[in-house]
């Protein structure tokens, strides 16, 4: 938990023993002691080519949600490594990955604090910003008139995480 993971699981043992409910109980509130406890480790990978500016990126938009009292963070990811990298930050905000891939899809579903959505490919920026108010509108994540930090490369693809935007929901380009 220290050390930033994103889920824990049960042995098959444990969870087949006598007591598997208590066990899950006495987990979950280990967790929530540990996460409660402000001792988190922010651990990220060692800088490889291209991971360094997303790093920045993800670290940065993790701040202006915080400072802004953004309603969401909403990351767009070919790989789902950009939303991985936000959510190694823990923001006090929900984190949306929006990606056009199935396998993307299902690896933010373990990610801490992570919603996740299949989302259609898109080449400009006010596509992308109309697919991350569709989602935070529908989703509950805000309403008209509050804010969201959105992540994103520009171009798109695989490792071009460069860009973070403030966006203010219902004020989408025509």
């Amino acid at each position: 938990i220290f050390d930033g993971t994103d889920a824990v699981m049960l042995s098959g043992e444990t969870a087949a023993g006598r007591y598997p409910v208590e066990a899950v109980r006495t987990m979950a509130r280990i967790i929530e002691v540990a996460e409660s406890s402000g001792e988190l480790v922010h651990p990220l990978p060692k800088p490889q080519e291209g991971l360094a500016l997303a790093r920045i990126v993800a670290k940065a938009a993790v701040q202006v949600a915080g400072d802004l009292k953004a309603k969401a963070i909403v990351v767009f990811s070919f790989s789902g490594a950009s939303v991985q990298l936000v959510s190694k930050f823990r923001p006090p905000v929900p984190i949306v990955g929006l990606t056009t891939r199935e396998p993307p899809l299902r690896r933010m579903a373990l990610m801490w604090g992570t919603d996740s959505a299949l989302v259609p490919e898109r080449d400009h920026s006010r596509d992308l910003i109309l697919s991350a108010e569709e989602v935070c509108l529908r989703g509950g994540y805000g309403q008209r008139g509050d804010s969201i930090v959105i992540v994103s490369g520009i171009p798109g693809g695989h490792g071009g995480t460069n860009r973070l935007m403030v966006h203010r929901l219902g004020s989408a380009p025509d």
